[in-house]
């Protein structure tokens, strides 16, 4: 990823995320806008979508303002087996985001502004188990 100040974002969220598992990461991640084939139902993995809230403009004319959002990770576990797993994997996540804690790409910090939400599981579609984990954060941007 290279780019704009977004994808600073992006990629600072990211690289800690991979610290959870490189794994996962690396071979069973499904991102924004990239080809990803599902693995078989039986084999856990994760999808990532960001939510870009309202900029908020302290002052009129700034050279910056601040971007507030979340990257929601979806954990696809297979169903049947119950949450345990999911849940740990879950936790993982919201310890690796601790708030307050910020992390930097491409000169762009992104602040972490509360602890990561774990939101109730559901099945989908392909009978996996899905628990939803969102990462809030915020950083100032050129205009």
């Amino acid at each position: 990823m290279s780019g704009t100040p977004e994808v600073a974002i992006m990629t600072a969220l990211q690289a800690q995320l991979r610290t959870v598992d490189a794994d996962m990461y690396d071979n069973r991640t499904a991102r924004e806008n990239v080809d990803f084939a599902a693995p078989a139902p039986t084999i856990a993995y994760q999808e990532l979508t960001y939510a870009w809230a309202t900029p908020g403009n302290v002052e009129k004319g700034a050279s910056t303002f601040l971007q507030t959002g979340y990257l929601q990770i979806l954990l696809r576990y297979p169903g049947g087996a119950g949450a345990g797993a999911a849940l740990i994997r879950a936790r993982a996540i919201r310890s690796a985001f601790r708030c307050p804690s910020s992390f930097t790409a491409d000169g762009i910090t992104t602040n972490i502004s509360q602890t990561p939400q774990i939101l109730a599981g559901y099945p989908d579609a392909d009978g996996r188990y899905v628990v939803p984990v969102r990462v809030f954060f915020n950083a100032q941007l050129p205009n």
